[in-house]
């Protein structure tokens, strides 16, 4: 299973909250950086989360769509940024097992 992260209106670079978060799992963010819808894969993905910013994203097409109201990260200190880490983490886990389950 692959899995890509892209906005509609990324930002110029990851939040110090969200690089600090992820750090505490020993997951570097070293080389990430923001990136838009239009560079990821046109293909058709199996599921397409939304954050609920009001954005649509009618170019990436996806058997499924779902809005999961995340906050928008881009000046969130550590401890939020931690919040919402552990929400699309549990998210993250329910959306798998649904998709092999559904197989």
């Amino acid at each position: 299973m692959k899995s890509f992260s892209a906005g509609s209106k990324p930002a110029d670079s990851v939040g110090s909250g969200t690089v600090a978060a992820m750090e505490e799992l020993g997951i570097s963010m070293k080389d990430a950086r923001p990136k838009s819808i239009y560079e990821i894969s046109d293909v058709e993905y199996d599921l397409v989360v939304t954050m609920g910013c009001g954005d649509s994203c009618p170019h990436v097409r996806s058997k499924r769509t779902e809005d999961w109201q995340i906050p928008d990260p881009k000046a969130m200190d550590k401890e939020r940024a931690r919040e919402v880490r552990d929400f699309i983490r549990e998210k993250v886990k329910t959306a798998i097992e649904e998709i092999l389950f559904s197989r």
